[in-house]
């Protein structure tokens, strides 16, 4: 019997294998993980019986409550993935143009392949600090493009988009009838009080979940904020792919955003102090540039000295008890993320064997 081949998502295989990783394992890309304790959950909070209709009450309203978007705008899903597929299926046919960025988180460019779209990358370069090629998006849009696909943060470099590029984006493709999904699961790094660009633009369609800023990616409680027409088709193809999101999820989603702005204020700090011990030492090194950075939990620095990126990591992980992700996992040799969100005494001592091996590579 033949079956349709599905492509293997090659960066999360490379994850999942890793996992719980090296010692020293500086590819995690979130937060922290919170505890029962760090939210005061109680037993008792949790739910289990569906209230019914499309979607968590309590969890809608929070969501509401926070971004400023109404209800019948928000589509409950597990994680920022499902909510990304969701997008994919309800707007994609064959045949469909899509305009992803690029270097790119894989499935972003691979799911839309799946639905016999083909996909045109528009390319955030180191050059311009990986800012959003506005140009490149209007020239596709013109081209008849149905959807444009971006993240912010960026992932990987992590780089925030200029909310000016995007709204530059998204009347483009109010002009040429199109869509705008940006995946913004690290944008609430952003100073200052939380915000969604879905309020960008009617053509805008937001995606997010507690997973990477707020450290709790295993209850997968993601959601999409789009127009309430698209909205009602993606709640529809739900129906079949995730029926109802999990209650007990839920309850704990509810839970942590009611103390939302406090888990914010020690992450952000977190990523703050990360970034510095990373900037520091990189400044002690001729080999490596930090080509750009947001106020988050990752870099995305360039090797200078021709040593081979993907050679570089399997040589930490052999030798080294560590890990960062290569850049041939967005398609960007001569680059490596480093996740700085973790323990710092950790971050430094990857670090310094990182060093040890870029020397050992370079020297060989």
């Amino acid at each position: 019997m033949s079956a349709r081949p599905i492509p293997p998502f090659e960066y999360m295989e490379w994850a999942k294998e890793r996992t719980p990783g090296p010692t020293y394992n500086l590819a995690q890309s979130g937060a922290p993980a919170l505890s029962a304790a760090d939210l005061d959950l109680k037993i008792e909070d949790l739910r289990f019986k569906q209230d019914g209709g499309y979607g968590d009450r309590a969890l809608l309203e929070s969501l509401s409550a926070r971004y400023g978007v109404p209800a019948e705008e928000i589509v409950l899903a597990s994680g920022s993935s499902l909510a990304n597929a969701l997008v994919y299926g309800t707007l994609l046919s064959a045949g469909d143009l899509v305009l992803v960025e690029r270097p790119c988180y894989e499935s972003l460019a691979t799911i839309p392949r799946l639905h016999g779209a083909t996909v045109r990358f528009v390319d955030r370069t180191p050059e311009s600090g990986f800012a959003v090629p506005v140009e490149a998006i209007e020239n596709g849009l013109a081209d008849g493009a149905r959807l444009v696909v971006l993240t912010d943060f960026h992932n990987p470099s992590g780089s925030p988009c200029d909310d000016e590029d995007l709204r530059r984006v998204a009347a483009a493709a109010e002009r040429a009838d199109a869509f705008v999904m940006v995946d913004e699961v690290y944008r609430d790094f952003l100073p200052g009080p939380v915000t969604t660009t879905r309020a960008l633009g009617d053509r805008m369609i937001a995606t997010s979940s507690l997973t990477k800023v707020y450290g709790l990616g295993g209850i997968r409680a993601g959601w999409a904020f789009a127009p309430a027409d698209l909205a009602a088709d993606m709640l529809r193809l739900h129906d079949y792919l995730g029926v109802v999101f999990p209650v007990p999820c839920a309850a704990i989603a509810v839970k942590a955003l009611g103390r939302a702005d406090a888990i914010l204020d020690a992450h952000r700090e977190v990523g703050r102090r990360g970034f510095e011990i990373v900037r520091e030492w990189i400044a002690t090194r001729d080999d490596l540039a930090l080509t750009a950075t947001g106020p988050g939990l990752i870099s995305f620095p360039r090797v200078t000295s021709g040593v081979s990126t993907a050679a570089l990591v399997e040589h930490l992980e052999r030798e080294a008890d560590t890990t960062v992700v290569p850049g041939e996992a967005f398609d960007m040799p001569g680059f490596l993320r480093i996740g700085h969100g973790g323990d710092r005494d950790v971050l430094r001592e990857g670090l310094r064997r990182l060093g040890q091996a870029l020397d050992a590579l370079r020297a060989s």
